[in-house]
Formats: structure tokens, sequence, C-alpha cells
């Protein structure tokens, strides 16, 4: 500005007053208008605004020096900039009278425009030069080289410092345990602990908290600090906060009452250990810690505490050395106290018995063993020798009821081992990790003084392998066999050659699993009879005696009787020794030796049959009469209605009849008696509403191999059941085998097949009376199926088996309710509302 003024000074006052018709008197005051005349201007002809507009000014140039320090990757100005400007050397103006004018500024005028300006100081920085002098060339070049802003020249020249190397001090303090809401030194130490980090200054750097054994036993309130390196860091000063660590301290009683853990900051005192606790058949004799601690003894002196001491309970009262805790002694990881008894020799256990239910999916390894095995019994051995380890993997069996053999078999089976495992056989993999020890898996735990060993041992179902293939070579022909082809959901899965074969439980259901007519094919070419068509009439179990034992109506299961006792199956007298084949049909010539867990199914015909569609009705649990359409099939048979051919027994089902002939169903109506296909599924839907129109039965013209028509005939059979009840026993004493006449009055109850347990509300409705030997705190728990009490019927899905079964009583300490203290360690107490719901806590 000073440059600009120097130009425009520098022109001749006359040049802007020179020709005008106004006064030239100059005007000192504001009072001097009052009393001096003015002439006013007169404009020739002129337009008023080229009159009064100014004078042409000069082209002008403005430097601006900015003084710039680094900051986070930016340049960023730190203090006041220096700016100036100057007038061209020479340019053209007009006067007032519309006269040009010439103007050169002197190399004289230039060099009254000189400067020395010095940078400024900026702390945390070094200036790139310590002046600059300003003259008129270096204003306008630098001006220049900026942009054209209207009438003036804009430039810049920045001044980049460098910043300097600064230390940031950092201070650690660690979180009081007298009071938590104070922070000093860390516990041992005189002093805090400094550290410093480096860096240029304006810049970011990250402070790390500290780790390792400097902070055992604390927690960093923040793990990182990011700041800026101040411009002076000489008092400049970070704090980084230590939280006290919470650690568990858990209390293993070795069978004794359980006791709640707790939680204590690093170096809290351990409050007093509960020597109230009780174990059945045993003393308690004190605790063990599991690692050595340091405490501070009433002297105010460190002492050490080893894992191998016992502490007794002398060293709590008044006068011990821990008579007020063990204080100031929680070390910076969790601890364990352990409890030590002193056992009587003698106790008793339980061996709890188990089998493998028959239809479960067990491709499913998610399913708990409550729904893999069902309980069938238990045993009690009284004054064994505590510690001592059962052999499980040789039982004596008597006495324990194996579900799905008769009492013959049963019998046979527990005084033989060869026929005890043709239908169940121990599983010693699972029975090992059931009852391994908590310390070794590999080890089976010892009898406990406490009288409360629980023992369980599991046996599974032998498993068959079934093959659906032809009738052996005695069997052929009779039998009117063939090699036959079975194709399920489109795949051929078996034929000549290579036969459907599948592994079977013993006594699982066949249904599903046995071949269904329509998925029968390669039948032998039918014969001229108008009355019927070649149909498959049943399959046999193929027999060293050439005997048609048929199998010829599902569903079955794999029961001793039907399939794998070979005498049941061949029957006796004059086919007694003759069982199960001992070579399998594979191909035309072709067979392979009988291994001792395989059964041999084969296939049978007759040249005159007709579709028969068969219902399975069961009694509901209050004896009414449904329809399980899931059940109903149709098969091939013969071709008359007459003859009463045997219905199929199911598990836990009665037959009404056990056998029945069947009737004819026509397509459309006629003048004869017989019902139709519409009148027959009129009548099914009263006595179970249809689930949708696949339960209707439908005419069939003709099998789906054959060729001849059934000229608009079918025929209908049933099979109708009523639901067996059996025992449910309620035995309030689980440590107690009672005979039927010990349990009294309301607790043995006749539950239908296949009820489900719950629905019988049991803890409501039958609470037992409490045992003699039962705790007088302790209060009934709940129903549960074994006698540990470890599967408690309200929390299953168990329905009533096909045998009687035995519910115990579980009695145990009552729920405790706890207080539950929530730290939400810098997040926010509303984020646990969702934890308090889910599970449902009180709060």
């Amino acid at each position: 500005m000073l440059a600009a003024m120097m130009l425009i000074t520098s022109v001749p006052v006359n040049v802007f007053a020179e020709s005008k018709n106004y006064d030239k008197t100059a005007i000192t005051s504001v009072q001097d208008l009052n009393k001096t005349p003015l002439t006013v201007a007169q404009t020739n002809g002129k337009p008023a605004e080229d009159i009064i507009k100014n004078p042409d000014m000069p082209k002008l140039y403005t430097m601006r020096a900015d003084y710039k320090v680094p900051r986070n990757d930016e340049e960023v100005i730190a203090y006041q900039p220096y700016i100036a400007t100057v007038g061209d050397h020479e340019y053209t103006y007009t006067d007032l009278d519309g006269n040009e004018g010439q103007k050169v500024l002197t190399d004289e005028e230039k060099s009254k425009i000189k400067k020395k300006i010095n940078l400024p100081d900026i702390d945390g920085y070094t200036s790139p030069t310590p002046s600059f002098t300003v003259n008129y060339e270096y204003i306008k070049n630098n001006a220049e080289k900026g942009n054209l802003d209207g009438n003036e020249n804009k430039g810049q020249h920045p001044y980049l410092y460098k910043a300097k190397q600064g230390t940031i001090n950092i201070k650690h303090s660690f979180q009081k345990l007298e009071n938590l809401e104070e922070y000093g030194y860390r516990d041992g130490d005189t002093d805090f602990i400094y550290t410093s980090q480096t860096g240029v200054t304006g810049t970011s750097v990250t402070i790390k908290a500290l780790g390792g054994e400097k902070i055992n036993g604390y927690v960093p309130e923040v793990n990182v600090l990011t700041t800026q390196v101040p411009q002076n860091s000489a008092k400049f000063e970070i704090e980084m906060r230590y939280n006290r660590a919470i650690y568990d301290v858990k209390f293993d009683s070795k069978g004794g009452t359980e006791l709640p853990g707790m939680t204590l900051f690093y170096g809290q005192t351990i409050p007093k250990l509960n020597f109230d606790i009780k174990k059945l058949g045993a003393t308690l004799q004190g605790w063990k810690v599991n690692k050595d601690i340091t405490y501070i003894d009433q002297a105010g002196k460190k002492q050490t505490l080893s894992k191998d001491t016992l502490i007794k309970k002398e060293d709590f009262e008044v006068g011990g050395k821990f008579q007020d805790g063990i204080k100031y002694a929680m070390p910076a990881e969790g601890l364990t106290f352990t409890a030590e008894w002193t056992d009587k020799p003698k106790a008793d256990y339980v061996i709890q018995f188990w089998t493998e239910k028959p239809d479960y999916n067990d491709q499913d390894d998610t399913l708990p063993l409550r729904n893999r095995y069902d309980f069938i019994g238990a045993r009690r051995i009284d004054n064994a020798d505590t510690g001592s380890t059962p052999d499980l993997t040789n039982l004596d069996i008597h006495d324990i009821t194996f579900p799905d053999l008769n009492d013959g078999r049963l019998e046979k089976a527990q005084n033989n081992k060869e026929e005890f495992e043709r239908y169940y056989f121990l599983n010693r993999d699972l029975t090992q990790k059931q009852n391994a020890s908590k310390e070794n898996p590999n080890v089976q735990k010892s009898v406990l003084s406490t009288g409360e060993t629980v023992y369980n041992v599991y046996y599974d179902r032998r498993v068959y392998t079934l093959y659906f293939t032809a009738a052996n070579e005695l069997a052929f022909e009779n039998a009117g066999s063939f090699w036959p082809i079975i194709t399920r959901d489109g795949k051929v899965i078996g034929k000549e050659g290579s036969p459907y074969k599948v592994d079977v439980r013993f006594n699982q259901s066949l249904d599903g699993i046995w071949p269904k007519d329509a998925e029968v094919s390669n039948l032998p070419p039918g014969s001229s009879d108008p009355d019927g068509d070649t149909g498959l009439i049943g399959w046999i179990i193929n027999n060293n005696a050439g005997e048609s034992v048929f199998r010829d109506t599902p569903p079955y299961r794999l029961s001793a009787e039907d399939f794998i006792d070979s005498q049941d199956v061949v029957g006796e007298g004059e086919f007694e020794g003759f069982g199960h084949a001992d070579e399998i049909p594979i191909g035309e010539n072709q067979t392979k030796a009988r291994d001792k867990y395989e059964i041999s199914i084969g296939s049978t015909s007759l040249d005159t049959a007709v579709v028969h569609h068969i219902d399975i009705i069961k009694d509901d649990f209050n004896g009414k009469e449904q329809i399980d359409y899931d059940m109903s099939y149709w098969k091939s048979d013969t071709n008359v209605v007459e003859y009463a051919f045997i219905l199929p027994h199911l598990q836990g089902f009665t037959l009404k009849q056990e056998q029945r002939e069947a009737e004819w169903i026509l397509e459309k109506p006629t003048d004869n008696q017989y019902r139709t296909i519409n009148d027959l599924n009129r009548d099914r839907n009263k006595i179970t509403p249809f689930r949708s129109d696949a339960d209707k039965i439908k005419y069939i013209p003709k099998f789906p191999w054959g060729k001849k028509l059934f000229n608009g005939k079918n025929a209908y059979n049933y099979a109708n059941y009523s639901r067996n009840k059996y025992k449910l026993k309620l035995n309030n004493d689980p440590k107690t085998v009672k005979n039927d006449s010990e349990y009294g009055d309301g607790n043995i109850l006749e539950v239908p097949y296949e009820k489900p347990l719950k629905d019988l509300k049991l803890d409501k409705n039958h609470e037992p009376k409490k045992p003699a030997w039962v705790p007088e705190k302790w209060t009934f728990k709940g129903w549960a199926l074994d006698p540990s009490g470890d599967n408690l019927v309200k929390e299953g899905t168990e329905t009533k088996l096909h045998y009687d079964q035995v519910l115990f009583a579980k009695w145990a300490e009552p729920d405790t309710i706890w207080k539950v203290k929530f730290d939400p360690n810098g997040g926010r107490l509303a984020d646990l509302s969702t934890i308090i719901y889910n599970n449902k806590c009180n709060t």
C-alpha cells in the first residue's frame, strides 16, 4: 500500500484540477460551507459520470509471504502473513478533461521500496531462512507468478518451516486398592513409572500401554492413545492409567457341598474360606490352593503360602494367621481351592443300564444321549471299597430286563453271552467316555465315599445286513421266485448281481426300508388267467430246508421271532436245525457265504394276483380308532378275497383280529353289493378326516409291471389295533429297588403306549414323600428317567415305551438366588439388556 501511495502522490495535483470551472478555494471545515459561496461545476456537455469518475490507476502487484509448518502431512499457516503491493512502473492515464498522460516510475523511486523482513520464531519449528529483503522487483516478480484478479496480480511466496524433534513424557499410574477411584504408584513402587516417546512437532504419534511383567495384575484403561507432538513439549505430559485386573477364585469341593466361585481384584484380600461344607462319607480336613501365593501377615511382613500347605479351620479363627482373611493375597492369575477330605473306607455305588433305541436318526451326531438310549434298570452295589474301580466290561446282566426279548429268550440271553450278543452288545467306547474321571479321561472314575457314585453302561443293538434277493436254490421254483429289480426315487437300488442290501438294528422298524410292491419289477410273465396278473405275493426268509416262510405284509420290525432267531423263523418239528440259509443268492449261479449277522430274503410271485389296499387303524389315547394314513399302503396278493391273510403285529398295540378276509372295491357303482372307491373314501374320511387328497385310496387298473387290467375291481382290507397300556412306577427313593407291592397307592400308573410323559404333569400331580435319608432342607426337583436324576422328565420329550418303566424322584438342595453384578468395562449398561433378557435373569 505504501508503494501504491508513493506512485499516486507522484502525479502533479494540477493534473486533477486544471481547466475546471469551480472555486479552487480550500474548504478547511464544515462551518465554511455556510459562509463561503460555491460555484457548481459546469459539465460543458460532458456526461456527469465522466466528470466524477476516479482517475485511472496503475496495474497493481501483490505478493503474499505465508509462514507454514508441516502438520499431519499438511502445510498449515502458523503466523500472520507478510503482504506487500506495488504499482506498475509505467502506465498511461487520462485526466478529468480527457487528456492522456504517461507515468514512469524512476529507479530512484523504486529504490525507496526496500525493507528487510525477519522471519518470526515459531515454537517447535526451524525457519528456512533468518530473513528476506523486500524490494520492488521482489514483490512484482512474485506477484506475476500468481493469478490476475481484475487489475491486480496476486502471487504467493510461502516460507516452509521444518519441524523439530519433540519428546512426549508419559506418566503411568495404577488403580489404588483402598480407593478404586484413585490412581498412583504401582504396588511395591515408591514413584510413578515414566516413559517418553519422540516425534516431530505437529505429527501424530501412537502411544502404546505398557505390557508384560510391568503391568502384571493390571489392565490398561486404553491400549493405545493417539496425540500430536506439541510445539512446546517441555511441560507436556500424558497420563496412562491401569485398572486392577479381576481374577476368578474357584472352589472344588471334591464331591462335597458345591460352593460358588468369586472374583477378586489383584492384590485384594481373600475372604475367609468355608469350612461348613458337607460330604457324605467323609470329614473335611481343610483346603489347599493350586498355586503359591504371597500374603501380608499380621505384622505387615510378606509371607508365602505354599500350594502344598493344608489350610485349616483354625487358621481363620481369632488368633489364627488368617483371622482377617488372607490379606492382600490375590495374585495376578486365577486360583482354585480344593477341599481335602478323609473318606470312609466303604461305600455304595450304582450301575445304570441303558440300551440303544431301535428307531432314531443315527446320522445326527448332535442328538443327546437321552434321545439315543433308553434307561432299562439299575443295580446298587453295597459296601464296596472306597477308591476302587469296578469292571464295567463284564457285568452280570441277570435281573436286568432288556427290551424286545420275550421271557424265554431273555433268560436264555442272560445265561449265554453268545445268545445275548445276537441282540445287544456293550458299547465299550461310550461306556468308557461316560465313566471317565474328571482328572484323566483315559482313567475310569473310582468309587467315592459319598455312596452316590453312579456308573452308566450302554448297550447297542446288534446290526444285521438284510439282502433282498431271489429265493435260494431249494425254494426258487416252488416259490415262483425271480431276480427282483428294486427302484426307489428313480434309482435302481437292487438287481441280479447286486441285490438290495441294508443295515438294520435289532427290532428297528422296517417301514421305509422294506421294498414296497410298486418298487419291484422284473416279475415273471403272467398266465392266461383273466382274473389276475403276476404279482409279488411277499418275501420268504431263505433257509436250509427250502420251506416257504412268508414275510409278506409290511410294516415289520427286525424282531427276534420274525427274523433273527432261525429256529423261531423256520419252526420246530421236522424243520428243527434248519436255520438261515448258509448261502445268499447274488446272481445266476452265484452265491456268497452268509456271515454271522446277515439274513437273506427271497422274492416270490403268483401268476394270478390283484391289488389289495391295506389300512392300518390304531386306537388313540382315548380309545378312538384313527387311520394312520402314513402307514397305509397297497400290495399285490391273491386274486380272491375269501383268503384271510395274516395281519401285521405292531409294537405297543394288540391286533383286534389276527386274520381278516378282504372285500372287493369297485371303480364305479354297479348293481351288486360291493362298495365303490368313493364309498370307501367317504367312510374312511368319517373315521379320520383326510389331510389332503394323498390320503384317499385311488383305483389301480393294473400292476405297474403288468399288462392285464383288473376290470374295475380292487380289493381292500385293514388291520385295527387297540393301544396297549404299560406300567409307569413312581419311586420316591432312588436308592431303593422296590417290588410292586412297595410303591403304595397312586404310585403305579397305567399309561398308554406313546403317551408323552410331559402330558401327565407328574411333578404337579404326583409329588412324592421324602425318604428318611434326604436332608431336611432338600426339596423335590422332579421325576427322572434314571436314579441319578440326570434326565428329568420335564426337560425331555420322552413318550411311554412298550414295557413297564420306573421313574425316580430327584432330591437336591433348593435353588439359590444369586446377586449378579455387571461390569460394563467401558461399555454401556444398556448393552447388557439383551443378555439379561435372553438368559431370563430377574433384575
